[in-house]
C-alpha cells in the first residue's frame, strides 16, 4: 500500500492499518495474523504470526498489545518497547 507517498508492504491475514508521523516514520501499527511488515528502513519480521498493535503515546513512547500469543514477545518487537499487555480472547458462552 502506499501511505502518504511511501511504499508500506505487510504480511497480515485480515487487517493491517499503519500510521505515519509528521516525519514520515512509523507512529502505530495494528495488525491480525501479522507476519512481516516494511516501511522505509524499517522492517519487522516475526518467528510466526501475531495479532498485535503497537503504537506511540503523547511523549513519543511505544506500547504494544498482543492478542492471545503466550510465547516470549520477539525480539523484533521488544526493540520498540518491553510495555506489551497480553490480551487473551474470552471463550464463547456456552448456550
Amino acid at each position: 500500500m502506499n501511505v502518504h507517498g511511501h511504499d508500506v508492504t505487510s504480511d497480515a491475514v485480515g487487517v493491517a492499518t499503519v500510521r505515519l508521523d509528521k516525519n514520515d516514520k512509523l507512529d502505530a501499527l495494528a495488525a491480525s495474523a501479522l507476519e512481516s511488515f516494511r516501511c522505509g528502513g524499517l522492517a519487522i519480521d516475526l518467528p510466526e504470526r501475531v495479532h498485535m498493535a503497537l503504537w506511540r503515546d503523547a511523549e513519543g513512547k511505544w506500547h504494544g498489545v498482543l492478542e492471545d500469543f503466550s510465547d516470549p514477545v520477539p525480539a523484533v518487537l521488544l526493540v520498540f518497547t518491553h510495555d506489551w499487555l497480553r490480551l487473551k480472547v474470552p471463550q464463547p458462552l456456552e448456550p
